[in-house]
């Protein structure tokens, strides 16, 4: 019973102070890649090969997103000195970088 009172950790979404566009783009980690959309206000994230495997990416802080409130998977933008969207890393089982390739 004791286990079972505490609280997960839960993400929630907060609204971005800058454009959603920078976030858009093509992004690689060695044979896998990530394609990042903007759709009706949103940011989608497809992973890998399949057309129909677009998740939701829902803003947790101006450079971190999540897919799931209730998942501890992650992404985090990393930027350049100019601002520039660089690579994300994909935060799950463990942690893997992905490099903007356009």
């Amino acid at each position: 019973d004791w286990f079972l009172e505490h609280k997960r950790f839960r993400f929630k979404a907060t609204v971005l102070k800058n454009p959603a566009e920078k976030f858009t783009g093509k992004y690689v980690s060695g044979n896998d890649t990530a394609t990042i959309i903007l759709s009706k206000g949103n940011l989608w994230i497809k992973n890998g090969f399949k057309e129909s495997s677009f998740s939701e990416l829902k803003p947790a802080s101006e450079n971190t997103f999540f897919f799931n409130e209730n998942s501890l998977n992650e992404i985090k933008y990393i930027t350049d000195n100019n601002g520039f969207m660089t690579s994300f890393v994909f935060y799950e089982d463990l942690r893997r970088p992905y490099l903007k390739v356009k």
